[in-house]
């Protein structure tokens, strides 16, 4: 039940969500889908975004109003704990700008939260986001912070908005319907939800909510009434998982990629399912995507790995006991 999705140093970090001991943080191989760590949470958290930064993991929950933040190198380590609030006192999406050294976080509705990470879950400004028709960008869920600009999923649609920072406005909205259609995905695949940066500055993965697969687009550049996205490589993932804060195995399945396509990608308004689920149980959602489109701007591509924000090694209560999944310091979130 992906929540939040992020990248660097050739691992993919996932953040996965619900009640009842299903969320967790996971590390993944970006290359086959394998898990290479899963650390569970406790049943009362809900697991939502998660941001990387300089080595540590930093992940929101959905009503706690608690965030964790962990050592990337050893998900195992008991992570550091922190309080937040927003506008409603949820937690959705958190991506990080490494030029201004903000959180950007989203809680649902149509505000951008920005933190800093010298004090951690207070919003120091707030940014109210505008859709294109003008109508207020409610329900903003899993962000990436790409190119300078933040880049977000819609809950319940089937789009990702790319939106400025500074302004709020949303200078982009791509519809992806057709990544994956409805009519070839199982029962029970949710919505869209989930994007990185990679180690290909033109390159994202996107994900979904219960999706066996990831994908990597590429976006090419082409005249505004068409833009073309590349889908560049859609990667399965295995059914079998590993135990919770185990190491894969050498003999777990490898799934091949799948080919290249190109798909269409439009530049209006996407367009969004007639009933809403709960966010909190088993939505039995449609997630149909299209492609993405180059980001008309100036900015140089973001890397993940250029903030300026204390390392791991400089941040006081990071446990540097690797065994501290069954250590008596390990809060009640992990596993």
């Amino acid at each position: 039940f992906t929540q939040g999705l992020t990248y660097s140093n050739g691992v993919l970090y996932e953040s996965t969500g619900l009640y009842g001991g299903k969320s967790s943080i996971r590390k993944l191989d970006p290359q086959t889908g394998k898990a290479l760590q899963i650390v569970n949470m406790d049943p009362e958290y809900f697991g939502e975004g998660m941001a990387f930064v300089n080595g540590l993991l930093v992940q929101i929950t959905w009503r706690e109003k608690k965030g964790f933040m962990y050592a990337s190198n050893d998900l195992g380590k008991a992570p550091i704990e922190f309080d937040y609030q927003t506008t409603n006192g949820e937690g959705w999406g958190i991506t990080y700008d490494p030029t201004n050294e903000d959180f950007i976080v989203s809680d649902g509705t149509h505000n951008l939260h920005f933190w800093k990470f010298t004090d951690l879950g207070k919003t120091q400004r707030k940014v109210a986001v505008m859709r294109q028709d003008g109508s207020p960008a409610k329900k903003l869920n899993e962000l990436e912070f790409w190119r300078g600009r933040v880049i977000a999923n819609v809950w319940f649609e089937d789009v990702i908005l790319v939106i400025n920072p500074e302004t709020g406005v949303v200078e982009k909205e791509y519809d992806f319907k057709t990544l994956w259609p409805k009519a070839e995905r199982p029962v029970g695949t949710d919505v869209l939800n989930g994007i990185s940066v990679s180690e290909d500055p033109d390159v994202l993965y996107i994900t979904g909510k219960k999706w066996n697969r990831i994908y990597r687009v590429k976006l090419l550049a082409a005249s505004p009434e068409s833009m073309v996205p590349e889908k560049v490589e859609e990667i399965e993932e295995p059914d079998q998982e590993v135990a919770p804060g185990e190491q894969a195995t050498e003999d777990s399945s490898e799934l091949p990629g799948g080919s290249s396509a190109t798909t269409e990608t439009k530049n209006n308004q996407g367009t969004s399912e007639s009933s809403e689920p709960l966010k909190d149980d088993d939505k039995n959602l449609s997630n149909e995507n299209d492609g993405v489109q180059e980001i008309n701007t100036s900015a140089s591509p973001t890397d993940p790995n250029t903030s300026v924000v204390p390392t791991e090694e400089e941040v006081p209560g990071i446990p540097v006991n690797p065994n501290s999944a069954t250590s008596t310091e390990t809060p009640e979130n992990t596993t």
